[in-house]
C-alpha cells in the first residue's frame, strides 16, 4: 500500500515537472500548441487587413480629407462673406448716389418753383401796374368822350357853312381821338369800349351811358341833324355813313340788354 502511494506521488511529481519544462521551453510541443492558438487569433485581424481594397482611404488618409474638405468649405466661406461685403457696400454707394441725385433733383426743382413765384410775382405786379396805368388812361378816354359829347350834342344842327368833322364826333372807342381815323370804327371797337366802360363805372352811369350813344347814333337823329348833308366830299361822306352805321349796329342789342335788366 505504501509503495502504491510513493508510486503516485513520483508520476504526479514527474508531470509537474514536464509541465514546467513545457512553459519554459517554447519549442516544446506545448508551447507550439499555444503559439498555434495565438496564431489563429491574430489570423482574422490579419485577413482584414488583406482584404482592403486597393486605392481604399485608411482611417488617416479620410482624416486628412475630410480636414482639406473642411478648410476648403471655410475658404469658401470667407469669400463668400468678402463678397457679401463688397456687394453691400456697392449697394450702399448706389443708394446713396441716387439719394444725391434725388437731393439734387428737388433743389433744382425748388429753384423753378421758386423762380416760378418770382416771375408770377412780377408779371402780377406789372399787370397791376399796367392795369393802374390802363385804368387812368381808360378813366381819362371815358371823360374825353363825355367832354366831346357835350361838345357834339350843342350843335342842334349841322350846315355846309358848319360841317361836321370826323374828331369831332365823340365815337366810342378806346383809341384816343388824335390817333383815329374812320378804319378804326369796328363793331369789336365799339364792344370793347363799353365793356371797359361797364368795368369801371356804376350800373346806372353804365346804363346811361348805353342809352346816349344809342340815341346819338341812331339814323333818324342823326338825319334830323343834317349831319351827312354837311359834308360836301362824297367819297369822306361815304366813310362817314358806313362808319355812323357800325355805331349804331353794334350799340343796338347793347342797349337792348340794358333795357332787359
Amino acid at each position: 500500500m505504501k509503495r502504491w502511494e510513493d508510486s503516485l506521488e513520483d508520476h504526479l511529481l514527474a508531470e509537474i515537472l514536464a509541465s514546467r519544462h513545457d512553459f519554459s521551453n517554447p519549442s516544446a510541443p506545448g508551447s507550439a500548441r499555444q503559439g498555434d492558438g495565438e496564431a489563429r487569433r491574430r489570423a482574422p485581424a490579419d485577413e482584414s487587413r488583406r482584404n482592403v481594397p486597393k486605392g481604399r482611404p485608411t482611417q488617416e488618409q479620410g482624416g486628412k480629407r475630410r480636414k482639406r474638405g473642411e478648410d476648403a468649405d471655410e475658404a469658401n466661406e470667407k469669400v463668400a462673406e468678402a463678397a457679401e461685403r463688397e456687394f453691400k457696400a456697392l449697394e450702399a454707394e448706389a443708394e446713396e448716389r441716387q439719394a444725391e441725385k434725388e437731393r439734387a433733383e428737388k433743389q433744382r426743382a425748388e429753384k423753378r418753383r421758386a423762380e416760378k413765384r418770382r416771375a408770377e410775382k412780377l408779371r402780377a405786379e406789372k399787370g397791376r401796374a399796367e392795369g393802374d396805368r390802363t385804368k387812368k388812361e381808360r378813366a381819362e378816354v371815358f371823360r374825353r368822350h363825355l367832354r366831346l359829347c357835350e361838345q357834339f350834342d350843342l350843335v342842334t344842327k349841322f350846315t355846309l357853312e358848319n360841317p361836321v368833322e370826323f374828331c369831332s364826333i365823340p365815337w366810342p372807342l378806346l383809341i384816343p381821338p388824335s390817333q383815329r381815323d374812320w378804319t378804326d370804327v369796328t363793331w369789336s371797337g365799339v364792344e370793347a369800349f363799353f365793356a371797359a366802360a361797364c368795368s369801371q363805372m356804376s350800373a346806372q352811369d353804365y346804363e346811361s351811358l348805353v342809352d346816349k350813344n344809342h340815341k346819338r347814333f341812331h339814323p333818324d337823329r342823326l338825319g334830323s341833324r343834317g349831319l351827312l348833308k354837311s359834308v360836301k366830299d362824297e367819297e369822306v361822306r361815304g366813310h362817314l355813313q358806313e362808319a355812323l352805321n357800325v355805331v349804331a349796329q353794334a350799340v343796338t342789342p347793347l342797349w337792348a340788354a340794358v333795357r332787359k335788366q
